[in-house]
């Protein structure tokens, strides 16, 4: 994929990863940007029907300031995006990474940034300090630390589907940062470098691809539903995407029990993803 004299990360290693952004952001690379592998963006990617229920629906509940402000996870026009990428395999901290104005999103993870543009990303580090190496972090950590703030079990439904779903995926999120690109003549170290976009599809459709295997799998929850399986954005609806998912007691109980495991949803998702258009770049 590259020719000759460019720039690659050294003991390079492909890695398949996907981001997930509003399309009205353009997309043009990672620099900046959180990515996962498989597992990872499963998870993240089916919060965002939690995300929508926690507030869009039931607003009173949110946990964290500027939890409801994502559009990674909140944006209709979200799109999924499959990469592989040449990472050298000497990971190092995981960034946060979110789009501004949202940067200084929970946990104070990002007071120290600098101010940013709108509608760019900001990763939870000055210029000067921001590491060269590709972060990883896995999904395990991200659940424990959300678990610790939210206070279960007294939170509600929202945070115990987070908690739910990231214990049986699991995965790990990565961060690329511009410092780190190889094809950015001023990197300070080569460790990543974007080999191909794969594929590009909406988040939408996805939802919507799950949704039906998930209405299959408890058909029962679903009649229940005022709307029944015509509104996928109902409180019922969630309530009973998520029990297909991991469990009837998902929503107040950690661990829960029943639904399929993370390898069956891992492959649920996966198979929505593969099935939906690819939208051209």
């Amino acid at each position: 994929h590259h020719t000759a004299g460019e720039p690659v990360p050294p003991n390079a290693v492909t890695l398949e990863l996907y981001h997930v952004a509003p399309a009205a952001f353009k997309f043009s690379g990672i620099a900046d940007t959180n990515t996962a592998d498989v597992a990872g963006d499963t998870y993240f990617d089916l919060l965002a029907p939690s995300q929508y229920y926690m507030c869009r629906l039931n607003a009173t509940a949110t946990p964290f300031p500027g939890e409801c402000d994502n559009p990674e996870l909140l944006a209709p026009d979200r799109v999924v995006t499959k990469l592989e990428v040449l990472v050298s395999p000497d990971f190092g901290r995981y960034l946060p990474c979110n789009v501004c104005p949202n940067a200084t999103r929970r946990r104070g993870w990002m007071t120290a940034a600098p101010p940013c543009p709108p509608g760019t990303y900001q990763c939870g580090c000055a210029e000067l300090s921001c590491p060269s190496a590709v972060g990883k972090l896995p999904v395990a950590t991200e659940v424990a630390d959300y678990a610790r703030y939210a206070h279960l079990p007294t939170a509600g439904p929202s945070a115990h589907w987070l908690v739910n779903l990231g214990d049986r995926v699991g995965g790990f999120w990565f961060s690329t940062l511009r410092v780190g690109d190889c094809d950015n003549p001023e990197h300070t170290e080569c460790t990543w470098k974007l080999a191909s976009t794969v594929k590009r599809v909406n988040a939408s459709c996805v939802y919507l691809a799950v949704g039906e295997k998930a209405e299959a799998l408890v058909p029962q929850c679903f009649a229940r539903c005022p709307n029944g399986t015509a509104d996928q954005y109902t409180s019922c609806y969630i309530h009973c995407f998520y029990a297909a998912l991991l469990g009837n007691d998902a929503a107040t109980v950690r661990p829960s029990t029943g639904g399929l495991s993370g390898a069956e949803i891992t492959a649920l998702w996966t198979s929505a993803f593969d099935g939906c258009p690819s939208l051209v770049p």
